[in-house]
């Protein structure tokens, strides 16, 4: 088996472009991001300062297609980027990451109202997030058993159990706002 890391070092080469990004974002997480990692995980606190820095180099543009405001940049280069952002703060890292992880589904299967409505925020530096956990399995997607069933149109039974999973993630995004509140935005 490759180590994961390797396989990164496989991918498809950068273009021009997506090189000189991946430089400047090594410089950030070597001059901005690192020296504040070992702070944040000390005093547990969101590393604000490194969201800000990320946004003002315009990152979250890179996954977001050109159409709604993106740069639209190859997926080896969003992984060349996270994988220099974690190194320098796994924190930092994973926040960052998770914007992709929110904002795939919506490219991919969103309709076009909700693209041109949530997309350009999302490039302009919006923060994401996912609610995926559930009672016997946590945030690990794997283990998960809610299921989308074809055919359902407007009203899906849930299992009590689910019922769980939707409190949880209406009060976590209530949070995520109001700490959008405080500095960054959050899409709605």
């Amino acid at each position: 088996m490759i180590p994961v890391f390797d396989r990164l070092d496989a991918l498809p080469a950068l273009s021009p472009e997506e090189r000189q990004l991946l430089d400047s974002v090594k410089a950030l997480a070597r001059d901005e991001i690192a020296p504040r990692a070992a702070d944040y995980d000390r005093n547990a606190e969101f590393p604000w300062d490194n969201i800000r820095a990320i946004n003002a180099l315009g990152l979250n543009a890179m996954f977001v297609p050109e159409a709604y405001g993106g740069a639209g940049l190859s997926y080896a280069a969003y992984l060349a980027c996270v994988r220099e952002i974690s190194a320098a703060c796994a924190s930092t890292g994973i926040i960052w990451a998770t914007n992709f992880h929110a904002a795939k589904p919506l490219i991919d299967f969103g309709t076009e109202e909700q693209k041109m409505r949530l997309l350009p925020r999302v490039a302009e530096g919006a923060i994401g997030a996912l609610c995926i956990t559930e009672p016997d399995s946590g945030s690990d997607a794997t283990h998960m058993t809610t299921r989308f069933i074809p055919g359902c149109q407007r009203h899906c039974r849930l299992r009590r159990q689910d019922l769980y999973q939707q409190r949880r993630c209406r009060r976590s995004l209530s949070r995520l706002r109001q700490m959008g509140r405080a500095g960054c935005q959050s899409f709605r």
